[in-house]
């Protein structure tokens, strides 16, 4: 019985992926972050000279970092899988409370993060 209630759960969290049009998603910015840091996701094309939104694909929180002394968050990192019209792209979204209250967080391609050695490669 355990076996068909897991397998009725998994079954329904892809339809409900597939459904919304997104990839595996996994991250700790609520809706209103996420539309913020997607607004600054933007390319302009360059035959059309008109900007291409980014499309979420997937997300992945890859580190969090919790402030010893307060047991709060300082600090995550989550790669972002996002797509411009089907070209797909890697970013690395680093978020770190706002002294000025919310969350201030940085974009940068995946490889500049690893050259930089955000991920502990």
């Amino acid at each position: 019985m355990r076996n068909i209630l897991l397998i009725v759960f998994v079954l329904s969290a892809v339809i409900f992926l597939h459904l919304s049009g997104v990839g595996f998603c996994e991250t700790r910015a609520d809706k209103i972050l996420q539309n913020d840091i997607l607004s600054n996701m933007v390319i302009i094309n360059k035959e059309t000279g008109k900007p291409i939104q980014a499309e979420i694909i997937s997300q992945k929180v890859l580190k969090v970092v919790n402030n010893q002394e307060t047991g709060q968050w300082a600090e995550t990192l989550e790669e972002w899988i996002v797509s411009f019209a089907g070209k797909e792209v890697a970013y690395v979204i680093k978020t770190v409370p706002s002294a000025k209250g919310g969350v201030d967080y940085t974009i940068m391609p995946k490889q500049v993060a690893e050259k930089l050695g955000l991920l502990g490669n």
